[in-house]
């Protein structure tokens, strides 16, 4: 599984060699993952729940950037480094918030 093999430990530690639609899709099928196990006592939600949280930090830090010209702000490049935007990129990352927000997650903007 993507959390045994570190995927979210490196995301955290090496923010700069990600790239925004492996994060994003991540979360995707991480929330879902979350869905079922926080309401049922399993142990693995609390590592869950950590892990959504960092991806969460990364993609806003991603759209949140002074970096890039003014019509890339706001969107999802693909890396720090690479604003080029794709549509499944947003889609994805879109789809992960709202996830998140379903499953009562919230991530403020990282400092």
């Amino acid at each position: 599984m993507i959390i045994e093999q570190g995927f979210y430990e490196n995301v955290e530690g090496n923010p700069t060699q990600q790239v925004s639609v492996e994060v994003a899709c991540a979360l995707e099928g991480l929330n879902d993952a979350y869905a079922v196990t926080h309401t049922s006592d399993d142990k693995r939600a609390k590592r869950y729940h950590r892990c959504i949280c960092t991806g969460l930090a990364y993609l806003l830090r991603l759209q949140c950037t002074r970096n890039g010209t003014e019509t890339e702000r706001g969107g999802f490049g693909l890396t720090p480094e690479n604003r080029t935007q794709r549509i499944d990129i947003t889609g994805h990352a879109a789809n992960a918030f709202m996830k998140s927000v379903e499953n009562g997650i919230e991530r403020a903007l990282p400092p």
